[in-house]
């Protein structure tokens, strides 16, 4: 693993190099190259998340965990699996809330790509994980990375976090609930989803809160995207 910075936009690479230039970012980059199992995601797809809209565009954010564990699914993208991979279960029940909110059919897919591309921050809160063993990496020093990315974040109001479950809910601590909207329910998980993840209107809420504010709404229909080659 290179001991630069990955790509990012002039905008993200500015605002998180702190991060970057400081001991957990070399900490991790040397437990990933000590480390003798495959990591997830790929390389190339650790930081995808920042790829597809600078802090100034983002609209809303959706907190995940880890990334799946598995191979073939993780792509940088929290809750979101590439076409052609059989959609997770908390995925699922993401497609159906969706669906019974907007009245949206429901994706035949579990690319989040749309969405992201929207300005929608799809951040898992561990941004790497070992093959089979989730949270294997959740006692690492990403802590410090999602602290800088909620910093950079605060200098731009009317935004909407979405916090699905108590490890998402425990970052209420760094947004501005005066200035932005927090959307919060249980985990759409399997054990979560019918705890108060289903019926709780997440999309409608937060299109209206950005409507209200002059800003446009994002397009939560997840069309099938042209596949990668």
């Amino acid at each position: 693993m290179q001991a630069t910075p990955p790509q990012l936009s002039d905008a993200w690479h500015n605002a998180l190099l702190p991060f970057f230039e400081a001991e957990p970012w070399f900490d991790i980059q040397a437990r990933l190259r000590r480390s003798e199992q495959p990591t997830y995601p790929a390389m190339a797809n650790v930081f995808a998340a920042f790829g597809h809209a600078d802090p100034s565009q983002i609209k809303a954010v959706v907190v995940g965990q880890d990334p799946y564990h598995s191979p073939g699914q993780a792509m940088g993208l929290a809750f979101s699996v590439p076409q052609g991979q059989r959609i997770p279960p908390s995925l699922r029940n993401i497609h159906k809330e969706l669906h019974a909110d907007l009245q949206l059919p429901l994706p035949t897919h579990g690319d989040l790509t749309g969405w992201a591309r929207q300005g929608v921050l799809l951040l898992n809160t561990t941004l790497t994980v070992e093959e089979g063993l989730p949270g294997s990496h959740a006692n690492w020093p990403w802590k410090a990375f999602i602290e800088q990315v909620f910093h950079t974040l605060s200098a731009h109001p009317h935004c909407v976090y979405l916090l699905w479950g108590k490890h998402a809910q425990s970052l209420m601590p760094q947004i501005d609930a005066d200035h932005n909207l927090v959307i919060t329910s249980s985990h759409p998980s399997p054990l979560g989803a019918y705890r108060g993840f289903h019926g709780h209107q997440p999309f409608s809420r937060c299109n209206n809160y950005l409507t209200s504010h002059g800003i446009e709404a994002i397009d939560w229909s997840l069309a099938s995207l042209p596949l990668r080659r």
